[in-house]
């Protein structure tokens, strides 16, 4: 195992990089989901943690839930990790639960000292901060009808790979829209700023993604007016667009609702497959002018599809928010006329 961890710690100040690996599990069951994604390091001390730790919480989620039908539940757990001053593993995981039984967010991380090969409490780096923006101003982007579209909508952030969307978005001078679950805001304050400056777009996704179907009218606007209050005091924004939750809502619900309902009609289905290509390739062979594209920025391969699909199709399109796409279908029906 020192062995191990001597030849690691070489390649690490000879400058050589390795790419990061990481296990996923996803689980859709009647009555919950599971969407588990966790890096392995190749520290067999390190990585033993990591995975006594996402065993305890799968085990303890399914035996919460397995006998509970009236609601759909969640677990979603996401993991990375950063090289730090060529010697220490830093291991970020968040968790979200929501259920009948459980609402929880919760960040936690590992420092491990690879010269030593133990863990270690504190290496001096800073943890997410909160940060709260006084006001937004929209941009006065000129939208050309013209032109083809599309609005890429991602949903159930934000979170750690947020950030990783939003620089490939800027690498290749693509907007979206982000739907976001309302209780993630605050930890994310400081990415959700970063996207509304960079010309994107955020959306309401309720609060802690319940299925709404199964929720009284009270419920229902508790989970949107919610969401639409920490958007607004942690970015400066009010969203006018909401996605509900599975894409599920019942007619009666939606008359309730003071925003514009966004579904989709390209489901890249990234929570369920693992392979970046497979991703990338649902959406390209149904992608057209005017297509809503849904992904998640809650999964490392989401984010590896994205750069796909943005390559094959840059020239050809444009890729534009949701409210800049409902502006170009107005303007198209208007020049129709």
């Amino acid at each position: 195992m020192k062995k191990l961890c001597l030849i690691i710690f070489l390649l690490l100040i000879s400058g050589c990089t390795v790419k990061e690996k990481t296990k996923t599990i996803i689980e859709y069951e009647n009555n919950y989901v599971v969407s588990i994604n966790y890096p392995i390091t190749n520290i067999k001390k390190l990585d033993n943690k990591i995975v006594k730790y996402i065993n305890k919480e799968y085990n303890d989620f399914k035996k919460n839930n397995s006998n509970y039908n009236l609601e759909l539940s969640e677990l979603n757990i996401n993991g990375s990790y950063d090289i730090v001053n060529d010697r220490y593993v830093k291991v970020y995981i968040e968790k979200y639960v929501y259920s009948n039984k459980v609402e929880n967010f919760q960040n936690i991380s590992f420092n491990f000292d690879i010269k030593k090969n133990k863990f270690v409490n504190d290496i001096g780096i800073t943890e997410i901060k909160e940060k709260k923006c006084i006001k937004y101003t929209p941009s006065n982007k000129i939208i050309n009808s013209n032109k083809k579209v599309i609005a890429l909508t991602f949903d159930d952030g934000p979170s750690i790979y947020t950030e990783s969307v939003l620089n490939v978005l800027n690498e290749y001078n693509a907007r979206a829209t982000f739907f976001v679950i309302g209780s993630k805001v605050k930890y994310y304050s400081d990415t959700l700023i970063n996207l509304l400056d960079s010309g994107n777009e955020i959306g309401n996704h309720t609060y802690n993604h319940k299925l709404l179907s199964k929720l009284n009218d009270d419920e229902l606007l508790n989970q949107i007016n919610k969401t639409q209050e920490i958007i607004k005091e942690y970015t400066g924004f009010t969203p006018t667009l909401f996605r509900p939750s599975y894409g599920s809502i019942k007619k009666s619900q939606k008359s309730m609702i003071d925003l514009n309902i966004i579904l989709w009609n390209v489901d890249t289905l990234d929570w369920k497959y693992k392979n970046s290509k497979v991703i990338a390739n649902r959406a390209l062979s149904k992608a057209k002018d005017g297509s809503i594209i849904l992904m998640h920025d809650t999964h490392k391969r989401s984010v590896e599809a994205l750069e796909i699909v943005l390559n094959e199709l840059k020239g050809e399109y444009e890729f534009v928010t949701i409210s800049e796409l409902l502006k170009i279908r107005m303007l198209r029906s208007t020049n129709e006329e």
